[in-house]
């Protein structure tokens, strides 16, 4: 099976098998709710980049990685854990991201 670029109806259809919800799609970016991770389109179309929040519970990543790359491997996704991220409000008050390796 061939994935498309950017499959937002299968990343959608994994984070609701884990019951969580996508809150908003920025470019190549999907928020989940609660913030603790982010989810970001890779290069192939299969290819889901996982961003964990520095401020989410560390003892819980390993847990919810594994979920998550059982649920895209369902699908045809191949899901890695790849950094953390902070998020910084700027004097303008919009927001941006600042990727950890």
């Amino acid at each position: 099976m061939t994935i498309p670029p950017r499959p937002l109806g299968l990343v959608k259809e994994m984070i609701d098998a884990t019951g969580l919800s996508v809150t908003h799609v920025w470019d190549d970016l999907v928020f989940i709710e609660h913030n603790a991770f982010i989810l970001q389109f890779g290069e192939k179309g299969e290819d889901i980049l996982l961003h964990f929040n520095k401020e989410s519970e560390e003892d819980k990543r390993d847990e919810i990685t594994s979920e998550l790359v059982a649920e895209g491997k369902k699908l045809g996704l191949a899901v890695s854990y790849v950094s953390t991220y902070s998020l910084i409000q700027k004097h303008d008050e919009t927001i941006d991201f600042e990727f950890h390796s």
